[in-house]
């Protein structure tokens, strides 16, 4: 491997990892939790997640010419999870739910 791809891999892992191992132990401690809030801001990520999994597949003739797609993907996952920023409860408050909810019939 050259150098830049051995940067790739490890990038590529560092990125499963923040957008699916940590999330999951999350998710495991908010089912845990005495109360639902935790499982709402989580199921909001994982929604979040499968969409962007199955654009992310689609466009991956797209993704792979973007410098450091990578690290702007570890990046926006970051900031999807960051108690701080409720990114995953913005982007699907403003826009996900709006365009579930009125596709929903077609999507059943």
């Amino acid at each position: 491997l050259t150098t830049t791809e051995s940067f790739l891999h490890i990038m590529e892992g560092i990125a499963i990892i923040a957008s699916g191992l940590y999330p999951a132990y999350q998710s495991f401690k908010a089912l845990e939790a005495p109360t639902q809030e935790k499982e709402s801001e989580w199921l909001m990520y994982w929604v979040i997640l499968g969409i962007f999994s199955a654009l992310e597949y689609f466009l991956a003739f797209l993704f792979s010419i973007v410098p450091l797609y990578w690290l702007v993907r570890i990046a926006f996952f970051v900031w999807l999870q960051a108690p701080q920023t409720r990114g995953a409860h913005m982007l699907y408050s403003a826009y996900l739910k709006p365009l579930l909810v009125k596709h929903q019939d077609r999507i059943d």
